[in-house]
């Protein structure tokens, strides 16, 4: 059986690497298992070896070369079948995880990214919208406005019969073809929330 599954006849250097190996194979099986502390000291081994957490049980080793030092004694029966020392074996390990750890936040940003992108052409557009609604509602009500003014002309007598009919059957030719599009049902929906008139 080997030193690591026991930690009661370690020294204090010795349980120090075997945390940090054990934190490292729970950040292995699943990141979110470990914080992201223990995940950004992985940059370096100086970083790893400073790396404190009481909560994980690792306390701080003075230098690298302490924590290789018993990494060397420590890990000896997974590095040497692999053709390697334990300090290597460690330093692997960790680099490996700091490794998959920046691939990770490098997908987190991109996809972060690429949302605040699409939140930002959904915002332009809803603003296109709305600016396009008012104009077309301003347009409109100043249309509605020009076309009361001259049905009402055509009413006059003082214009005479001829124009009073000129103008009757050019409003009466409109009506057929646009009064739908007039419609309240129409300026109901095109009528932005927040306009209650022009």
């Amino acid at each position: 059986m080997n030193r690591l599954s026991h930690s009661g006849d370690l020294t204090k250097w010795q349980r120090a690497v075997r945390m940090r190996y054990v934190a490292l194979e729970r950040a292995a099986r699943d990141m979110a298992n470990v914080p992201q502390e223990f995940l950004r000291a992985c940059r370096s081994a100086e970083a790893f070896a400073k790396f404190e957490n009481e909560a994980m049980k690792i306390e701080p080793i003075g230098s690298r070369n302490t924590l290789f030092k018993h990494a060397d004694d420590l890990l000896s029966a997974f590095s040497e079948p692999n053709g390697c020392t334990g300090r290597q074996y460690l330093d692997s390990f960790r680099r490996r995880i700091y490794k998959a750890y920046i691939s990770q936040q490098q997908k987190r940003r991109g996809a972060g990214s690429e949302l605040d992108k699409l939140r930002y052409r959904l915002g332009d557009m809803e603003h296109l919208l709305s600016s396009t609604q008012k104009a077309m509602l301003a347009q409109s009500t100043a249309y509605v406005a020009l076309l009361k003014e001259v049905a009402a002309i055509s009413k006059d007598t003082r214009i005479g019969e001829i124009y009073m009919r000129r103008l009757t059957n050019l409003l009466n030719e409109h009506d057929e073809k646009f009064a739908k599009i007039f419609s309240p049902a129409i300026f109901a929906t095109l009528r932005p929330d927040n306009v209650s008139s022009m």
